[in-house]
């Protein structure tokens, strides 16, 4: 009886020390899966997961349609990283563009939210002269399109057949000019209507009657910034853009993006933190806890950058949020933060259940050469 007992202990030991083996297994092979890489190599990975195709662009979201935004976003990150060639053909995108801007005129398709973005991309590769500035057609049927949204009272509208100026167009007017070098006559108009837009708060409403929001604020910024008339600004002037852009920040870092909402994003993050930079250089409410909070937001499923999903189910990253949030960084002189490595964040469940699959029926198979072992 106590030979069985004894007998019955060892093979108890025998079995715990199996069960041991077999986890510290499982961690030995699962580890690789979740070796570390760095943020900057998975931000990559992401923007190359929404290329189409090396002449073709990307999508603002993975299997989403061309975008002509979200190329152009695409292209400054990989630009600051040495990387177009290895994902695009730049000629044979910015030809691409070159055509789609042509038939999009040609077609009254065109307005200057589109216009500014295929231009941007265009310029970004490296083929501004090459294909819109030297093609004396293309650049005419341009400057013109320009003219008719360009409004002697001041502002742009956004296409070519309404007269109603905006703060958005009028700063994508005014870029779209200076991209293709083509001087504008009428700058002063569009200073003084753009500082009609400017209310008692500090901010910019998207027209001389509108409240302030931050998008407004922040492209009349750009646009001002655009036209360098911040020199004209008063002291108070800018003290009152920089307070109403501080007073959307939130002790968790980030800024929301209305002043009756509780929930940080990084689109307002990166407006604000963008004001901030252009009127006063560095007055951020508080610069490292921003950068925690951006860093934060690089999602664990595809690499990229989003908000925490408010409904059920994980939010996905797309080009814009993720620009958002690197410009952020940039801005803040925090890109080295991306060089830090994380886990493995494009998890693939399937060769995981494989693996574990493979373990326990290995596993299994040593328990019962060993349990045969013992009769």
């Amino acid at each position: 009886m106590k030979d069985k007992l004894s007998c019955t202990r060892l093979k108890t030991k025998h079995t715990k020390k199996l069960i041991i083996c077999f986890v510290l297994l499982s961690f030995l092979i699962i580890t690789p899966l979740s070796l570390a890489k760095s943020r900057s190599n998975y931000l990559i990975d992401f923007i190359s997961s929404n290329r189409i195709s090396d002449s073709e662009g990307f999508s603002n979201s993975v299997d989403g349609p061309l975008s002509y935004d979200a190329t152009f976003y695409a292209l400054e990150i990989l630009k600051d990283f040495n990387e177009i060639n290895y994902y695009v053909d730049s000629i044979e995108l910015s030809e691409l563009f070159g055509s789609i801007i042509d038939y999009k005129i040609d077609d009254d398709a065109m307005d200057l939210y589109d216009l500014y973005y295929l231009l941007s991309s265009i310029n970004t590769l490296g083929q501004i002269n090459n294909i819109i500035i030297s093609n004396s057609s293309l650049n005419g049927k341009i400057i013109n399109y320009l003219n008719q949204t360009n409004l002697i009272t001041g502002g742009f509208s956004m296409t070519n057949t309404s007269s109603y100026p905006i703060v958005i167009s009028t700063f994508l007017g005014i870029k779209c000019y200076e991209i293709i070098n083509q001087e504008m006559n009428n700058a002063l108009s569009h200073i003084n209507w753009l500082l009609t837009c400017n209310n008692t708060d500090g901010g910019f409403g998207g027209n001389s009657t509108a409240v302030s929001s931050i998008s407004s604020t922040n492209y009349a910024v750009l646009a001002l910034n655009s036209l360098d008339s911040f020199n004209n600004l008063t002291s108070t002037t800018k003290e009152k853009i920089i307070q109403y852009a501080k007073s959307f920040y939130l002790s968790n870092g980030g800024y929301k993006p209305d002043t009756s909402l509780t929930q940080t994003v990084i689109w307002s993050t990166y407006y604000n933190i963008k004001i901030i930079s252009m009127v006063s250089g560095s007055e951020y409410n508080d610069r490292l806890t921003t950068i925690n909070w951006i860093l934060d937001r690089q999602n664990t499923l595809d690499g990229g950058f989003s908000d925490p999903s408010t409904g059920i189910g994980s939010q996905n990253s797309s080009m814009s949020t993720s620009y958002n949030a690197y410009q952020t960084l940039k801005i803040l002189n925090a890109l080295d933060s991306l060089n830090s490595e994380i886990g493995l964040v494009e998890f693939n469940w399937y060769v995981l259940l494989g693996i574990l699959v493979a373990i326990g029926f290995t596993a299994g198979l040593i328990f019962f050469l060993w349990k045969r072992r013992q009769i």
